[in-house]
């Protein structure tokens, strides 16, 4: 799923005048909002961000959003605030109302509470999924921590494993008071001072050097992101290096005894192993068969064709198109592409 956070903070309507809001004038018209949305029966669930609790401006007015069934958002926010200006951007539908950006985030039901906690105090989740990144080699985002699974000699992602979605484990790990965390923070640099708390903080590890190009990119636009690293410019820097597909998933073995929830009691490191072993084997065999295709003259689209018929039989045999000898493999696919077998 497609998240917002790239026009999160007021910036995604570009054809239409949005202004930044004062504290009071924002409550206001948050309390509006949330009317409209209890009464439209549309939503099992909303929830409108506040920030810290002495916020004093706001660029944008963020609602996470869980509809019911059949209930068309965009739809909705046009009939019911009449915007000059809607943009969609994943899961994130962007427009203005009385001179502010609006976003509602949708959500889905299992990820309703990762989401919102993640989100609830402005980067603070960008700066944890940080420590964890950065400590451990796991993602802490929307759907809680979970664990990419990637091919580290070709970078070919292959999805993800949640380790949790236990928010308060999630914290209690990587050495956040979850108590101050459900209290909440009187401002900015409150936020900043309890990423400061954990035991895992460096600041090494939140230079835009140490960020992949989508985070950099990301960040660098971020008000709250750039006033961090000003904030943290002088603590003392330490080396670091970048957690291996073995670290983290010992790290989740030995100190989340494996994956929530899940019924596989096979050490992760060999599940891994095997996963990534059996996609580096079938794209072996996928090439092989691409040379052959390619031997016969098929090229762009008739390439893809013939690809496409072949696609089922090369992921069940594999094993075999690895170990058969060429002239072998040429007699077998030349049986399937070419029906006179020229």
């Amino acid at each position: 799923m497609v998240i917002c956070i790239e026009i999160m903070g007021g910036h995604a309507l570009k054809n239409t005048f949005t202004r930044r809001y004062e504290a009071m004038e924002f409550h206001v018209l948050s309390n509006e909002i949330s009317m409209l949305i209890a009464d439209s029966n549309k939503f099992l669930k909303f929830y409108i961000f506040k920030g810290w609790k002495h916020k004093t401006s706001f660029g944008d007015l963020d609602s996470l959003i869980l509809p019911k069934d059949g209930t068309n958002v965009k739809e909705f926010i046009e009939k019911t605030f009449n915007p000059n200006e809607v943009v969609k951007n994943g899961s994130c539908i962007s427009f203005d109302y009385k001179e502010l950006q609006i976003d509602f985030i949708i959500s889905e039901p299992e990820n309703w509470d990762t989401q919102k906690a993640y989100l609830l105090y402005g980067d603070l989740g960008n700066l944890v999924g940080r420590l964890y990144n950065a400590n451990f080699g796991l993602k802490y985002g929307h759907a809680g921590l979970s664990f990419t699974v990637k091919d580290e000699n070709n970078n070919q992602v292959y999805g993800d494993w949640i380790v949790s979605k236990n928010i308060q484990k999630i914290f209690e790990n990587i050495g956040l008071n979850w108590d101050k965390f459900m209290e909440g923070f009187n401002s900015k640099e409150e936020v900043y001072d309890y990423i400061i708390s954990s035991k895992y903080f460096n600041p090494s590890i939140f230079d835009y050097e140490e960020l992949n190009h989508i985070n950099r990119t990301r960040n660098q636009k971020r008000e709250f992101y750039s006033s961090f690293l000003e904030y943290i410019k002088d603590f003392p820097k330490y080396p670091t290096s970048k957690p291996k597909a073995k670290d983290a998933l010992e790290y989740v073995q030995n100190i989340w005894g494996g994956l929530e929830n899940d019924e596989d009691h096979s050490l992760l490191i060999d599940r891994y192993n095997r996963l990534i072993n059996g996609h580096r084997l079938r794209q072996y065999a996928k090439q092989r068969v691409v040379d052959i295709v390619r031997s016969y003259g098929f090229e762009h689209k008739e390439l893809g064709e013939k690809m496409a018929l072949l696609s089922e039989w090369i992921t069940e045999n594999a094993n075999n198109i690895f170990s058969l000898e060429q002239k072998a493999l040429e007699h077998e696919v030349s049986s399937r592409i070419l029906p006179q077998n020229v």
